[in-house]
């Protein structure tokens, strides 16, 4: 009985040793020790990492360990299908992350991405630098071609407004409409673009039959919920199956929400047929 007692002990220690020196990010290129320097790096610390066998470079360790999770570890983007050469349009590639995936999964792919912030895009070319068969472009996607203002941070969270530049740091960008590149069968349309899914979407909803998969992260207001109703009413009348799931714990206890964040509501939307 003393035995199975101290060797419970002893299995429990190894166990919390295990998941001490566990690390999910190693297959990645990402030591255990590379891990734990980027965990505790300051916000806005720039850096650069091997990522299958690419060099990422980055502006900040949070947001890079996030992406890489997201995207490698828990693999937000895997689609079941041996698809050969499939068209993507990535919409709010950041720093490169998704299209290295995404062109990893399927080495001959045309990949065609867009990311308006110029800190975050200048990076993206570097990223991706070594990448055939992916075409760039320092743009927004928007309802129209037109110039807009972008407040940007070099962040995840910069956003397109219209009207007067902001007292945020902010550029006039170029925006295409784009509905006009689905012009031909999609594999995949990816759409994170910090609130102006809804705009987009509701100006595709004629072509989305052409798309086979669709991801939205969803950002959006309380008063606004009516777009994301009708958001999942565009997608359902495309044909699309949807499965949704929560992007960022916005409030963790809704029922007594301090209103503290630009969206309540950030879900991510996985459409399929």
């Amino acid at each position: 009985m003393r035995k199975s007692f101290l060797g419970k002990i002893a299995s429990g220690i190894q166990s919390k040793t295990s998941k001490l020196f566990f690390n999910p990010y190693a297959p990645y290129g990402i030591s255990w020790l590379k891990l734990k320097i980027l965990k505790h790096q300051d916000y806005n610390e720039p850096g650069e990492v091997t990522i299958n066998n690419t060099k990422i470079r980055f502006n900040h360790p949070p947001e890079l360990l996030h992406g890489v999770k997201e995207i490698f570890i828990d693999k937000i983007y895997e689609i079941s299908s041996d698809e050969n050469s499939p068209y993507i349009i990535d919409c709010g590639a950041n720093i490169g992350l998704s299209v290295i995936y995404l062109k990893t999964r399927y080495p001959n792919a045309t990949i065609i991405a867009f990311e308006p912030d110029r800190n975050n895009f200048s990076l993206l070319q570097h990223n991706t630098q070594n990448l055939t068969g992916i075409q760039i472009e320092n743009k927004a996607v928007w309802d129209a071609d037109e110039k807009l203002i972008f407040t940007m941070d070099g962040t995840q969270s910069s956003t397109l407004v219209k009207g007067e530049l902001s007292s945020l740091p902010s550029q006039e960008v170029t925006a295409i409409r784009l509905k006009n590149l689905i012009d031909r069968e999609v594999f995949f349309l990816k759409i994170d673009i910090e609130g102006a899914e809804y705009r987009v979407i509701k100006d595709c909803r004629d072509v989305l039959g052409k798309v086979k998969f669709l991801f939205v992260e969803y950002h959006g207001t309380f008063s606004e919920q009516k777009q994301l109703l009708e958001i999942l009413q565009i997608l359902s009348e495309s044909g699309f199956k949807f499965y949704i799931k929560e992007a960022d714990n916005v409030y963790p206890t809704p029922f007594a929400i301090k209103k503290n964040k630009a969206f309540d509501i950030q879900i991510n939307i996985f459409a399929f047929r």
